[in-house]
């Protein structure tokens, strides 16, 4: 029983980094080609406002909040209280990483994909909180290991959003901890 339940948590793990790569791979939307010329004053951004709940709990009580596009380091702010916010262009990928000592460090991913007619300003806010590493004891390291969020545009409410099935899937993960490998 033991290696049917190994196989089935590495088919797991292994079906979440396949959905983590599908979806920060899939186009928000494809354009028809009628879309209406931009203005010359219309210019996209996406401004995340983020907040760490429980930053004043934590040890030195400051996190270090970095932004990559793709693998290079474009900004960094120490984060205590009052949270940080970064600007972010266009169709590229991001990625937030937020770490403090002795606590899990947190990755957040963005795809500024969009539509070739939106070209207005976004703002996305959220709210975070750290895990210390004592407390994630329980939990498997391969999916703490991944983005603890992805948050993409839709068509459907003209705005950006967490992307619901990867949270679901991911979170499913973490539910079961280290005893996953032990459900028939």
């Amino acid at each position: 029983m033991k290696t049917k339940s190994k196989s089935l948590n590495s088919f797991c793990k292994a079906g979440l980094i396949l959905l983590f790569l599908l979806l920060i791979n899939i186009p928000a939307t494809a354009g028809n080609g009628n879309e209406k010329k931009k203005a010359k004053n219309e210019v996209f951004s996406l401004t995340i406002n983020g907040l760490i709940s429980n930053v004043k709990e934590l040890e030195n009580k400051n996190c270090l909040v970095e932004l990559y596009c793709y693998t290079e380091k474009i900004d960094s702010v120490i984060v205590n209280s009052k949270g940080f916010h970064f600007v972010l262009d266009k169709n590229k990928y991001y990625t937030i990483k937020i770490s403090q000592k002795q606590c899990v460090t947190k990755l957040i991913s963005i795809d500024t994909e969009t539509p070739e007619m939106i070209n207005n300003k976004h703002i996305f806010q959220f709210e975070t909180s750290m895990l210390k590493e004592a407390d994630a004891t329980k939990l498997d390291k391969m999916v703490l290991d991944f983005p603890a969020a992805l948050i993409m545009y839709y068509e459907g409410i003209s705005g950006f959003e967490f992307c619901l099935e990867y949270d679901k899937v991911r979170n499913d993960m973490l539910k079961h901890g280290k005893d996953f490998h032990s459900i028939d």
